[in-house]
């Protein structure tokens, strides 16, 4: 949910934003920062493969509070969170649902049995909630054919990020490189539909053919202890969470996320705005940001022959990270810039 997160700071720039979600991992129940309010709301979750949350007192926490606001923004519609358009349409609210990808039409999970779910869900609960929505807000390009098949009310405003923390980052203090050593670094969820295991099998690989690689993976490693007793060692690091992601990109030379189900993944934007190159999954959004040989690398999911040859192409080629690190920055400054989307939010808005 980092892009509903990094959405509520933007916008709380020029409006008054509050975000009601999950309360996980201990969090706060209720906190300020800088301009946005935040009200977590207790909550049952269901872990990998279903990765889905159940939130307790959403609707009651809002009818409390139904005359503070005049734009309601729920963050994809696979949720439970979701289903609150319902009453929300019922007090008369005008809604906008944001997605980065169609859950259960284009986007899958690895399991079956999860699959089946999301399609029954999205053909009957998911379609409702999209054609309840005023507007139905696309993060990218490659959604619109869906959009248009499903007749609903659309318009593309891309997601984005602030690139001006990654600009300047120094490298975190405790990464040390050696010379010529080159870093090559996953940042996510440690959930097998992100593809980390693709990358641990071919850190191993890539670690006997080269002394001077060295791995990173950044994520939660709670429930992963024996994950980590099987790939640990002194160029395979597991640095657990982080909460220093600019510095970390500043350290690292190569992003990979071979991931098998991500709309448009927040750190890729960070790391092509840190000016890394990128090497991930050809798949949902991932190709709207990154123009295969030019900002960075595509494969398809699960080709890890495609991901050892692309990591070592980068590897033996510094000119060429260059060269796509420097690409991938200049379309984060120009196309997925938080500071222009604001505005194209601000138009939508007035125009509900």
């Amino acid at each position: 949910m980092a892009s509903a997160e990094k959405m509520a700071q933007a916008l709380s720039q020029v409006h008054q934003v509050t975000v009601y979600t999950s309360c996980t991992y201990q969090a706060a129940r209720h906190e300020q920062l800088e301009q946005v309010t935040i009200e977590r709301l207790p909550a049952w979750y269901i872990p990998e493969p279903a990765n889905y949350v159940f939130t307790r007192g959403l609707v009651r926490s809002l009818w409390r509070r139904r005359d503070d606001f005049d734009i309601y923004i729920i963050n994809k519609y696979m949720w439970p969170m979701a289903w609150t358009i319902i009453p929300l349409k019922l007090w008369g609210k005008k809604v906008i649902v944001t997605t980065d990808a169609f859950q259960g039409f284009d986007w899958w999970s690895w399991s079956r049995l999860v699959n089946a779910v999301m399609w029954l869900y999205a053909h009957t609960i998911g379609t409702i909630i999209l054609h309840l929505a005023n507007q139905v807000v696309l993060y990218h390009e490659g959604l619109e054919a869906r959009a248009r098949a499903l007749g609903l009310r659309y318009q593309v405003i891309h997601n984005g990020i602030d690139p001006s923390q990654f600009l300047q980052a120094q490298p975190a203090t405790d990464i040390i490189k050696q010379p010529d050593e080159v870093v090559i670094t996953y940042i996510g969820r440690l959930d097998r539909i992100k593809g980390y295991l693709d990358v641990l099998t071919v850190a191993q690989r890539v670690c006997r053919q080269s002394t001077t690689i060295r791995f990173l993976i950044v994520g939660n490693t709670a429930g992963r202890a024996a994950i980590v007793q099987q790939y640990q060692s002194d160029r395979i690091q597991f640095t657990g969470v982080r909460q220093d992601i600019p510095n970390i990109l500043a350290a690292s030379d190569i992003v990979v996320l071979p991931t098998y189900g991500d709309g448009l993944p927040n750190v890729i934007m960070e790391a092509m705005a840190a000016g890394r190159p990128c090497i991930a999954s050809n798949i949902n959004g991932l190709p709207y940001l990154i123009d295969h040989e030019r900002t960075g690398l595509l494969l398809e999911p699960g080709d890890l022959n495609l991901l050892e040859h692309h990591i070592m192409r980068l590897v033996e080629q510094p000119a060429l990270r260059q060269q796509y690190g420097q690409a991938g920055r200049e379309k984060i400054l120009e196309q997925f810039n938080w500071q222009k989307l604001v505005k194209q939010y601000t138009l939508l808005f007035t125009s509900l």
